[in-house]
């Protein structure tokens, strides 16, 4: 008896998961996404008088990068809004939080949270590229394409398991002691450690997968268990973050002695300016 193929990419299986908007920094774009119920029904927005898309970097962060008025598209019973951003509207890069307010009057009555990416443009650069991409996060995992993964004939993973990866280690560093700066997409220096860090959560989600779905079975006198990489896909994950866990460490504590010493003859934090000359130690 053949199973069913059901792929981490399937989006009929996922209807309440978080719409994806992409943009480019500094460059006119539209959108236009569809407002689903959890059991995958358009949302019908006749009833409502107003609909806009809000975006924050960070939560608790005050600063809202995106706030834009949403308008309706075609019949409203098909829960599609379209929403136009001006360059001006996207200096900040990254895979922001954003959330849908659709209101009665002036009253707001529901919200849809969704991902938007602001891809960074090489052309308004202020110093290091620092918004790690989608498709920098495929290619760490050779997940850029359908032709990358001849045995699954699809991709792997879906643009917002991608979004929510690459927010992990910028939360996973604020949350670890000691506090030391607070970063949010827009600002997270550390490109190398970061992509292999989304890649690591992201092979970690996938053994979590595999291992719930996996089934021994046979069709037609031949085995089949394409399901069994629980092992290799959890080994391979860990691997990327215990290495961003490490680095993350070590480099907590150098800005940590150099901000109370102002210099360190350790060769592992390197060597920074002497403290007699900067007697703050900032």
């Amino acid at each position: 008896m053949p199973f069913p193929d059901i792929c981490l990419v399937d989006r009929e299986s996922c209807p309440d998961e978080w719409p994806f908007l992409n943009f480019f920094q500094y460059t006119d774009g539209s959108q236009t996404v569809e407002l689903k119920e959890s059991c995958g029904d358009p949302v019908d927005l006749t009833k409502y008088t107003k609909i806009c898309l809000i975006a924050r970097a960070y939560f608790g962060w005050d600063k809202l990068l995106i706030n834009k008025d949403a308008t309706v598209v075609g019949d409203p019973k098909d829960g599609r809004v379209r929403v136009v951003l001006t360059a001006a509207g996207l200096a900040d890069p990254g895979i922001l939080l954003g959330e849908y307010i659709l209101y009665e009057g002036d009253r707001p009555k529901r919200r849809f949270r969704c991902y938007v990416e602001v891809a960074e443009s090489l052309e308004h650069q202020g110093g290091q590229p620092r918004a790690l991409s989608i498709q920098e996060v495929r290619f760490v995992l050779m997940d850029r394409c359908i032709e990358d993964n001849f045995l699954l004939d699809r991709l792997e993973f879906s643009d917002q398991q991608i979004a929510w990866a690459i927010r992990r280690p910028v939360d996973m560093w604020n949350a670890t002691p000691p506090p030391i700066g607070t970063y949010t997409v827009t600002n997270f220096p550390y490109r190398y450690y970061w992509a292999n860090a989304a890649a690591g959560e992201l092979l970690k989600m996938a053994a979590r997968n595999y291992a719930r779905n996996n089934l021994r079975y046979s069709a037609a006198n031949l085995q089949v268990n394409d399901k069994d990489k629980a092992k290799e896909y959890i080994a391979l994950g860990q691997d990327l973050l215990d290495e961003y866990k490490e680095w993350m460490l070590l480099e907590k504590r150098r800005i940590n002695m150099e901000r109370a010493m102002g210099t360190t003859s350790i060769p592992v934090f390197g060597s920074f300016r002497s403290a007699q000359g900067n007697p703050s130690g900032y």
